[in-house]
């Protein structure tokens, strides 16, 4: 068998999974555990909100949908450009942002998804995860022959066995039906939270005595 793989003199070790800025890189390519932690994550940023919202006393439902695109969206949005999804990672980002919005609108666990969002003006998780996704393919195929991202994408359309991350793509595209290049202008999903949470109470603060809602 081959030696232990050194680096700058110090042996490597050999692990089945390790976690780099917050993300799982499994030898099976799974990526159930980066889901995991970052609904998690989400969850607790969620709570953070709600709870800065207690201490400001009543505020319009729309400024409280707007403290949670800037507080807790980038964290469920985190990396999602980057990693594959299913269904049932979708679901897990969109039942919290109901959760959330329910509880904003003081709506019954039961109310309709679609019609929630709608009623917060809000467009569901998974769907601007998939929206990042694309955009990512999209700027990454523009890249000039030799760039390092460029050469990875190359690398992934040559394989055999699809790339999960590159079929998710595929799968948006057909499902969308429409020009890939049109995601390309689409803004980030990711928000500065403190300068964007401070922007949605400074404009309530602004604002205070018209009716949002």
């Amino acid at each position: 068998s081959a030696g232990p793989f050194c680096f700058k003199g110090q042996v490597v070790e050999c692990v089945s999974s390790f976690r780099y800025v917050g993300v799982w890189f499994h030898s099976s390519c799974k990526t159930e555990d980066t889901w995991r932690d970052i609904v998690a994550a989400g969850k607790r940023a969620m709570y953070a909100c709600m709870g800065r919202i207690a201490r400001l006393g009543p505020i319009p439902p729309i400024l409280k949908v707007r403290l949670f695109d800037a507080f807790v969206r980038s964290v469920l949005l985190y990396c999602a450009e980057a990693l594959p999804s299913t269904r049932k990672h979708g679901a897990l980002l969109d039942g919290v942002q109901l959760q959330y919005t329910r509880w904003c609108l003081r709506l019954p666990k039961g109310s309709p998804r679609v019609d929630t969002l709608i009623e917060a003006g809000q467009l569901p998780l998974s769907s601007l995860a998939d929206a990042a996704r694309v955009k990512f393919y999209v700027l990454t195929s523009r890249r000039a022959d030799g760039h390092v991202s460029a050469d990875v994408l190359a690398d992934l359309r040559q394989r055999a066995k699809p790339s999960w991350w590159l079929k998710a793509v595929s799968q948006t595209i057909s499902r969308l039906d429409c020009d890939p290049e049109r995601f390309a202008n689409l803004p980030d999903i990711s928000l500065r939270k403190h300068s964007s949470g401070r922007q949605a109470l400074a404009d309530y603060v602004t604002m205070r005595h018209e009716r949002w809602w």
